[in-house]
Parts: C-alpha cells; sequence; structure tokens
C-alpha cells in the first residue's frame, strides 16, 4: 500500500484540497484510494501524534484538552482508527492531508511517528515538508522518499 502525505503550508489553499478530497471520498475509495474521515477537517491530528511527547504546541495543548487524554493514549487512538480504516475496504493507497505538518513534521523522528501508525500495512509513504526536505524513515518494508 502506498501512502500520500499532502502537507500544506497553511494559507496556501490546503482546505480547498482537503474538502475537494472528502466530497470526492466514496468515488475515491471505488478507485481503492481511502481518504479517512478525521475529527477535523485540515488533519491537525496527524499533526499532533506526530509530535515529539515532551513538544510543547498550541495545537497539541488544545487536541489533547478536546480528546481528554495524554497524547500516548491519543496517538495510539488515531493509529487504531486509521488502521481500522485501512482494513474496512480494498485500498491500495492512503491519502492523508494535513496543513499543520510543515511546520511540525520536520525532524526525522517525527515523521517515524508518523509512518509507524501505518507499520504492516504500508510499504511506502510519500512525506515532503514545505522547503522539499524529505524525511526519511522505514515502516512495513518500505520507506519515506
Amino acid at each position: 500500500m502506498r501512502i500520500t502525505l499532502h502537507i500544506g503550508i497553511e494559507k496556501t489553499g490546503t482546505s480547498s484540497i482537503q474538502r475537494a478530497l472528502h466530497a470526492n471520498r466514496r468515488r475515491l475509495a471505488a478507485e481503492g484510494v481511502l481518504y479517512p474521515g478525521l475529527d477535523a477537517p485540515n488533519g491537525r491530528e496527524l499533526a499532533v501524534a506526530a509530535m515529539d511527547d515532551t513538544r510543547t504546541d498550541p495545537l497539541k495543548t488544545d487536541e489533547l484538552a478536546r480528546a481528554r487524554c495524554s497524547h500516548v493514549e491519543y496517538r495510539r487512538r488515531l493509529t487504531d482508527r486509521l488502521r481500522s480504516a485501512v482494513a474496512s475496504g480494498d485500498y491500495d493507497r492512503v491519502v492523508l492531508s494535513s496543513e499543520h505538518c510543515h511546520s511540525r513534521l520536520s525532524a526525522d523522528d517525527a515523521v517515524q511517528r508518523f509512518v509507524v501508525t501505518f507499520e504492516g500495512d504500508a510499504a511506502n509513504a510519500v512525506a515532503a515538508t514545505c522547503d522539499n526536505a524529505v524525511g526519511d524513515a522505514h515502516a512495513g518494508g518500505g520507506g519515506v522518499t
């Protein structure tokens, strides 16, 4: 399975892409593409889950308060939801989008935490930050390229 992570820079039309993906979820699924439903339309859960446990960030603070759980539990819940969504259909690609990742998913360990969500399910993941730097991580026999 190939995982594409769209990391849009905030205020550059990312929300329009996310709305189009969401509006076309059924059509995408028919083509073997999963665009999973998340609680936040801007995919902030992805950025929060990938953050280091010790990182202080207002987005993380707000999300953990909303979810009423620890960061470790938050990450586990999101991982379970994403894995369940993947298992619910015959998908060969997962597309995720989060406008909050460009400034928060820049270190290799953050990329690794994201990719581990799909360990055992994913062969490849694509993740590039706004400055076109490429993260290098490994999960399920594939890597982030």
